[in-house]
């Protein structure tokens, strides 16, 4: 791995194009990678080469994952964090009554009796589930309410009831749901990630809906270059 990022710097150095003078100038790109830890080997790769290049100079790009990526407009105010999202649910299903949530809980159990609304814990471990299975479908674009099921149409049906109250809770704090911002951002709705002029997708296994979406889009007005990493 470490050798693989040796490459890849020594690869977007070579490109003279990114020269001013002495200067490595890669300010304005941008490194999508597949994970957390290939962005702080390549981190780690460009801090040696700067550390080489100190008579003359580099300019680091930006380096982020998928999800991050997708997610630039979430660095506005409004977009909602992990919390509110949280507690947007809770506040949802505590006023809840599981007797009208028949499709998704079909019977008794010992932990969580048909009897009453929702406990504050039993709202958010409810939460918590829903919150990834949003996540899941938005990376393809999807929501609760756009998911189409002959096998279980009551079921969601009902999860997109509750994503609706879930989202008018959200709206009525002033925030936005970053599922639906970033499916804005993959169609072009919402400009392109600020400062940014060229996109490497470097590894990338099977890329989300979105993310190819996104790249398909960006590509009319920024340079997008797709890296392999196989042997030849």
């Amino acid at each position: 791995a470490d050798e693989a990022a040796a490459k890849l710097v020594e690869l977007l150095a070579s490109q003279g194009q990114w020269r001013k003078g002495q200067v490595i100038d890669l300010e304005k790109h941008l490194l999508l990678v597949p994970t957390k830890l290939a962005a702080r080997l390549l981190g780690e790769s460009l801090a040696k080469l700067a550390m080489a290049q100190a008579d003359s100079g580099l300019m680091l790009p930006r380096i982020e994952t998928p999800e991050q990526f997708l997610n630039w407009g979430d660095s506005q105010l409004e977009v909602a964090g992990g919390s509110d999202e949280l507690l947007a649910w809770v506040k949802v299903l505590t006023g809840t009554s599981r007797r009208t949530l028949k499709a998704l809980f079909p019977a008794d159990s010992d932990d969580m009796p048909m009897d009453g609304n929702f406990t504050f814990e039993e709202a958010k471990k409810f939460g918590e589930q829903l919150n990834e299975l949003r996540n899941q479908l938005g990376a393809a674009g999807h929501s609760f309410g756009t998911v189409k099921s002959d096998r279980e149409p009551a079921r969601w049906t009902q999860l997109a009831d509750l994503e609706q109250q879930y989202l008018k809770n959200l709206e009525s704090l002033g925030l936005t749901d970053h599922n639906h911002l970033r499916a804005k951002l993959a169609k072009g709705e919402e400009g392109g990630p600020q400062g940014i002029d060229h996109i490497w997708v470097i590894g990338i296994p099977d890329p989300d809906l979105l993310l190819v979406q996104a790249l398909d889009k960006l590509k009319e007005t920024i340079g997008v270059t797709i890296i392999i990493g196989a042997d030849e």
